[in-house]
């Protein structure tokens, strides 16, 4: 298997860099990344900030695969509405990814419907009668988001030639099987990986078999109680208020939407919610671990070209992952930067 050689090629490592992500890309050199791990913008068009109204371009992603090492897999996130999702899997199948793998379905329960209420609108006109409990198109609540997984082609003949040559071709299933609840189950460590993670007990009773939270408990527990405590994140869902801030006490709360264009009557649409962390659309850090975990191996490179506010960078931190963040916007490079700065490295 070939050494890594990223110290002589000169990266970048574990910073989070300022500026557009083409142009940052065009500096790491060819094959020298191990895994991408990235929340790009999902192109829905209903938020007020430019950056959510466009997919990743070509050039964007032709340099994403250039720099992996072959066989090196990318994790990204993606929405679950059918137009937008088509769009940027053709567009990473155009930019030379390979794409024949099943993508990875994160449910929640704690999703906010969007819907809009023709009968309401029209109601006490002489047509609104029949247009009763009637909603335009199809909005209904969300509760899934998109995990598409791309691989770099193999440069080799199998995936074992390409393991052996250079550790890729291969996701590391068993570090994230899905721990059993009960204890005394003979069969350990735990379920295979699927293609369905579970946060908030979406499923009910049958949110067991996917549950992202009790897998990520089962590391944390293994933590020295020293760390646990300093770990900016809880088992939740979607990321909690304590860890979208952690790190950020000393930021100056600001009025923030989530963007969208349309108002419904909520406090956070109101602009009446103060955050620190004034980026909208924040994943839970657990889901981060999890996808890194799969990907990846101690010591590897990891890289985020829509870095955001760091989560998968302090991921790839409390993983002992070497990372590379990319983010455009100077007001959330600074929030990920401090959010970064307040992690306790597993080291």
């Amino acid at each position: 298997m070939k050494k890594n050689n990223s110290k002589k090629s000169g990266l970048n490592l574990n910073k989070i860099l300022l500026g557009d992500c083409e142009k940052i890309l065009k500096l790491i050199p060819d094959n020298s990344i191990d895994l991408i791990n990235t929340d790009p913008p999902y192109g829905l068009g209903y938020m007020v900030n430019d950056w959510d109204k466009k997919l990743p371009s070509t050039g964007i992603l032709e340099e994403c695969q250039r720099v992996l090492k072959p066989g090196g897999f990318a994790f990204i996130m993606a929405s679950a509405r059918q137009d937008v999702l088509f769009r940027i899997i053709s567009a990473l199948e155009d930019a030379g990814f390979e794409t024949g793998f099943s993508s990875i379905y994160w449910t929640y329960a704690t999703g906010f419907p969007k819907k809009y209420n023709i009968g309401k609108k029209t109601a006490g006109t002489p047509e609104g009668s029949k247009l009763k409990g009637a909603y335009a198109g199809f909005q209904p609540k969300p509760a899934v988001e998109v995990v598409i997984v791309v691989m770099k082609p193999l440069e080799e003949k199998s995936y074992t030639a390409q393991a052996l040559e250079n550790g890729k071709g291969v996701t590391w299933m068993d570090d994230c099987q899905i721990p059993y609840k009960d204890a005394s189950s003979s069969q350990k460590p735990g379920r295979c990986s699927a293609n369905l993670l579970v946060s908030d007990s979406a499923l009910g009773a049958y949110s067991e078999y996917f549950d992202l939270d009790v897998w990520n408990n089962l590391y944390t527990d293994n933590l020295p109680d020293d760390v646990k405590e300093t770990l900016p994140f809880l088992p939740v869902s979607k990321p909690s208020k304590k860890e979208k801030e952690a790190g950020l006490e000393d930021f100056e709360a600001k009025r923030v939407s989530d963007g969208r264009k349309k108002i419904n009557d909520t406090a956070f649409q109101r602009d009446a919610t103060l955050r620190r962390n004034t980026h909208p659309t924040v994943k839970p850090l657990q889901l981060m671990k999890y996808l890194i975990t799969m990907g990846s191996r101690e010591g590897d490179i990891v890289l985020d070209p829509f870095a955001g506010s760091g989560t998968t960078c302090i991921a790839s931190k409390l993983l002992n992952r070497r990372y590379i963040g990319i983010e455009m916007n100077p007001e959330y490079h600074e929030i990920a930067v401090q959010r970064v700065k307040n992690v306790t490295s597993l080291n």
